[in-house]
């Protein structure tokens, strides 16, 4: 069709024909800019918003671990400040029962062999002491027995007829009570 134009029109239609290509080029570039945007604007505030709540919940979180550690660093507090006091209270308790046994073992006369010492608590929570061992006679068995009773610690002397019934060279097993005063803590 062109080819009918005369040569002035030509030129004319050629610059026509490439505006309207440019027009209807950037008209659809524009369509698609604006719907682009239009259809681009809401996902943006959305991962705006979205990164804004991750940003939180990740503070949340933070926030979080550092009080459980701070939680379990105060229970581990709590458990050896309660580790102190229970080792203090049990250091204020703590009572020496061998210079009892040396009041024991020295307040024996020459008759008397101990063999053994058994230190212990009866049902009732009050400690005593077995002495087992060997009597020269029955009557360093009664004068030991009687020693032991007239002792400030002592609060009974238990000494059972079995360790009367030989005259000489005669066992014995005596239980004695030590006074609750004696070593309890005040």
């Amino acid at each position: 069709m062109s080819g009918l134009l005369p040569k002035n029109y030509e030129k004319a239609f050629r610059t026509e024909k490439i505006f309207r290509l440019c027009f209807w080029g950037i008209s659809y570039a524009s369509l698609v800019f604006v719907f682009g945007i239009a259809l681009l604007i809401p996902s943006y505030f959305t991962l705006k918003f979205s990164f804004n709540d991750t940003l939180r919940q990740l503070d949340t979180q933070e926030l979080s671990i550092s009080r459980r550690n701070a939680e379990s660093l105060e229970n581990k507090i709590i458990s050896l400040n309660s580790m102190l006091r229970d080792y203090n209270r049990n250091e204020l308790k703590k009572f020496s029962f061998s210079n009892l046994l040396q009041i024991f073992i020295n307040s024996s006369n020459e008759g008397i062999k101990i063999n053994s010492v058994d230190f212990d608590k009866n049902q009732e929570g009050l400690f005593f002491i077995k002495l087992t061992g060997e009597a020269a006679a029955r009557n360093d068995i009664i004068g030991y027995a009687g020693v032991l009773k007239n002792l400030k610690e002592v609060s009974e002397v238990r000494s059972p007829i079995t360790n009367l019934l030989k005259d000489f060279g005669a066992p014995f097993v005596i239980e004695v009570d030590i006074k609750k005063e004696f070593y309890e803590h005040k």
